[in-house]
């Protein structure tokens, strides 16, 4: 694996990351805006909460979008073949879920075990833990079938002639 493929997958990595933290947010804010628990102060704006919704999840597709050009730009010119290292980019990938799944995990269940320790299952914050830890969990499950998934887009790319 070369510096441009490394920088790419890390970059995508990057990505995954980004959207999953617009996901884990959606559940707070719908409940807030449903429960119209929104402060009506009038120097808050309501657009604010959504696009602080949006805004991760779209720079993490663009940043998914982007990542050959961005790995070129980041790896610099081409070098010699001695930056080269033997490694299998699904066994990365896979590795780098599993990884991230964990470490999403282990944050967002500590934060449910304070919930349910002091039984505070109506704020709306507690169901954006449940659902960050259910995706977190998802993540380190899925991890191959995502790396997989992510071998056919480049697979998909390649062919496009990117």
């Amino acid at each position: 694996m070369d510096a441009r493929l490394f920088a790419q997958v890390a970059l995508r990595l990057l990505a995954v990351f980004m959207i999953f933290a617009g996901l884990v947010g959606l559940p707070a804010i719908v409940l807030a805006l449903k429960e119209n628990s929104v402060p009506l102060d009038s120097k808050v704006d309501v657009r604010l909460y959504i696009a602080s919704l949006l805004f991760p999840m779209i720079l993490g597709v663009v940043i998914w979008m982007i990542s050959p050009r961005l790995a070129r730009w980041m790896a610099g010119k081409n070098g010699p073949p001695e930056s080269i290292v033997p490694l299998d980019v699904m066994r990365l990938q896979t590795v780098a879920f599993v990884v991230l799944g964990t470490w999403l995990a282990i944050k967002t269940l500590s934060q449910v075990l304070v919930f349910a320790a002091s039984a505070e299952w109506s704020d709306p914050f507690v169901w954006q833990q449940v659902v960050g830890l259910a995706l977190s969990l998802c993540l380190i499950a899925g991890a191959k079938p995502l790396a997989r998934l992510a071998q056919k887009v480049r697979e998909f790319g390649a062919a496009r002639g990117e």
